[in-house]
């Protein structure tokens, strides 16, 4: 009921143009999960292809996703080094754990990073990811590691 009532106040707000002072969250305008990949295809894995700097790449997804938008409260990029940026991710703490559970057997692997069913990024897991701020460095340029920001925190509700 209460969840009805502030979706009419923020209807009537918008007809009315103006806006509430207590809104609601916005909503994720896009789906992110994070999955591990293999490199050889096996039974139960979904083939999939990833565009990077070095050409097109051949990843073996599976089934389950390990993260999702959900699971990250905060994302941004810094400048690591004269050429390349990093990701600094925030997780829930329920998604730390998930995470780290899942790498935990996972080093070496990747973590196929996907927006809306696409895969923009997939960083090589370099040990077991535990805390809830986590990095993925090697980013090269300001603009690519904005996009990949910029696209991870259109599925964080705000």
């Amino acid at each position: 009921m209460r969840v009805h009532i502030a979706a009419l106040a923020v209807a009537l707000s918008a007809i009315l143009g103006c806006a509430p002072k207590d809104t609601l969250p916005a909503q994720p305008t896009s789906t992110t999960e994070f999955r591990i990949s293999e490199d050889l295809p096996a039974p139960g894995l979904r083939r999939a292809i990833f565009h990077d700097s070095l050409g097109d790449r051949r990843l073996y997804l599976r089934p389950d996703a390990v993260l999702y938008g959900l699971d990250i409260e905060k994302v941004m990029s810094e400048k690591a080094d004269d050429e390349r940026y990093s990701l600094h991710l925030t997780l829930t703490a329920a998604g730390a754990k998930v995470l780290g559970d899942a790498t935990e057997g996972s080093v070496g692997k990747r973590l196929a990073i996907i927006v809306d069913g696409e895969i923009i990024a997939a960083p090589v897991i370099r040990q077991a990811i535990r805390a809830r701020r986590c990095t993925i460095s090697g980013i090269h340029g300001a603009e690519k590691a904005e996009n990949l920001a910029r696209r991870i925190r259109a599925s964080i509700p705000r």
